[in-house]
């Protein structure tokens, strides 16, 4: 008979941005995470177009505010609450972003099919 022991991983990822530490879960179920990498990937296709965000700078806060709501969805409640109260540069958010797709889409974040992975 075989047998084979699956690892799952226990500690969150870790994410220090300046003096803030954020703590991420350490798995996800990866239908989850893509489903929700995906919604927030046709919301920042709409700002491709630099036109579109120079005639609806609102455009520019929603998808501030979606990227800061995926981030908080896979964050520990206890950073999730100091996440909420820190206001952030876009470019550490999407920073942040990619670093999740990377821990919790298994890749480079283009490929959101493979298993979770430690960082």
């Amino acid at each position: 008979m075989a047998s084979k022991t699956f690892h799952l991983n226990t500690e969150p990822h870790d994410a220090v941005v300046g003096e803030h530490r954020f703590l991420f879960e350490p798995e996800v179920v990866g239908a989850e995470f893509a489903s929700a990498y995906a919604a927030l990937q046709e919301q920042q296709a709409q700002m491709a177009d630099p036109k579109a965000a120079e005639n609806d700078p609102q455009l520019l806060v929603t998808l501030d505010s979606s990227i800061r709501e995926f981030l908080a969805a896979f964050m520990l409640p206890e950073s999730r609450e100091v996440f909420a109260g820190v206001k952030l540069p876009t470019r550490i958010l999407v920073e942040l972003m990619q670093w999740m797709a990377e821990i919790y889409g298994g890749g480079s974040g283009n490929g959101l099919t493979g298993s979770s992975s430690a960082s």
